[in-house]
């Protein structure tokens, strides 16, 4: 099975993600929507090509991978991937991404 790892920004991002859902529509919605995007996570480190390629205004490269309302941003490593960010659709991509 691949590996993937999480930066510290993903990690956040997946923490907002379940504050935010658990706030709005419960804490049982918030680990099931959770969970669905881990489960992709997991699908993209075994799938790593499976995501589309996405080039943010400067020229910086990742792989793109939605889930419900969010997309998983990544790069492939030797072991699998390495999440950058989980980004909400609406949100501005390469606002959050080209400050990495």
């Amino acid at each position: 099975m691949a590996d993937y790892v999480f930066s510290v920004e993903a990690d956040a991002d997946i923490h907002d993600i379940w504050r935010y859902s658990a706030i709005n529509f419960g804490a049982g919605q918030a680990d099931t929507y959770t969970d669905q995007l881990l489960r992709s996570v997991q699908t993209a480190a075994r799938f790593p090509f499976t995501g589309r390629d996405y080039a943010t205004r400067s020229g910086r490269s990742y792989k793109q991978y939605n889930c419900g309302r969010h997309a998983i941003f990544y790069r492939s490593t030797e072991a699998g991937i390495f999440v950058v960010r989980v980004l909400h659709l609406m949100m501005d991509f390469d606002r959050h991404l080209d400050g990495l």
